[in-house]
């Protein structure tokens, strides 16, 4: 079963990091990963752009790792967030053949690039995070337990590191065993 990994500079950094050591040991299917720096759900382009990368891959499976630049602003609208999301699931099911798609929480961040606090952030993040675990519970679009704790992000406070490329990609491995 094949996986495509999409979304902001966090995927970005997955696809970077299976560059350099290659496809995970003992997976079920071929793992890709692609992404946006900057991506936001908010931006019909960026959501296009993702729908699109999904098609090219000819992945079955999507996890999608989205929602962290949308929640630095100084103001947000969760449900039309919510909205949006939904909308980006339908046409990867529709006009990409995704059969299934997995969300990551929203990730942690130490430093924050925009109008509002770290602290601010992780009530947004907090807030998101709960609200589509409630939402999303079963497919085509569910989230996944992979929370990534704040040891697993790199030295600029936003992005995965190594240990936090590997933690995915085994989550996305253990996916791929239940099939």
């Amino acid at each position: 079963m094949d996986f495509i990994i999409l979304g902001s500079s966090h995927a970005e950094v997955i696809r970077g990091h299976l560059e350099r050591v290659g496809q995970p040991r003992g997976s079920g299917g071929r793992i890709e990963a692609a992404g946006i720096r900057g991506g936001r759900l908010g931006s019909a382009g960026d959501r296009r752009r993702l729908v699109e990368m999904a098609a090219r891959s000819r992945a079955t499976r999507a996890v999608v790792m989205l929602g962290g630049n949308d929640l630095c602003g100084s103001d947000i609208d969760l449900p039309e967030l919510e909205r949006q999301l939904i909308a980006m699931g339908e046409e990867m099911v529709s006009g990409a053949g995704i059969l299934e798609i997995f969300l990551v929480p929203v990730l942690p961040r130490l430093r924050i690039r925009g109008p509002i606090s770290c602290a601010r952030y992780e009530q947004r993040r907090g807030f998101l995070n709960l609200r589509w675990a409630r939402r999303f519970r079963r497919p085509p679009m569910t989230v996944v337990d992979l929370q990534v704790g704040r040891d697993m992000i790199r030295s600029d406070g936003v992005h995965l590191s190594p240990a936090g490329c590997q933690f995915i990609l085994a989550g996305v491995r253990r996916l791929q065993r239940e099939g």
